[in-house]
């Protein structure tokens, strides 16, 4: 009984998923009769997968040099 409690609750609503290309290449797709279990967890699962890019390309991204650090830099060369 329970089974087809979780089942009817997971799989019976259906739902419209937006696909959007993060990349920009492609414009946004509607796809229409998603069961709204399948579209919940495709949901988060982009959204932890979206926010664990973020915060990598954030953690190693270059820091770029600038023209008050690069006379030190060579000063420092020099000398060593």
């Amino acid at each position: 009984m329970g089974f087809l409690l979780v089942y009817y609750a997971l799989f019976l609503p259906k739902s419209t998923v937006v696909i959007v290309d993060k990349l920009g290449s492609q414009p946004p797709v509607a796809v229409g009769n998603v069961p709204i279990g399948v579209a919940f967890f495709g949901h988060a699962t982009s959204k932890v997968g979206d926010v664990m890019t973020r915060f990598f390309e954030t953690a190693f991204q270059v820091i770029p040099a600038t023209n008050a650090q690069l006379p030190a830099n060579s000063r420092t060369r020099r000398t060593a």
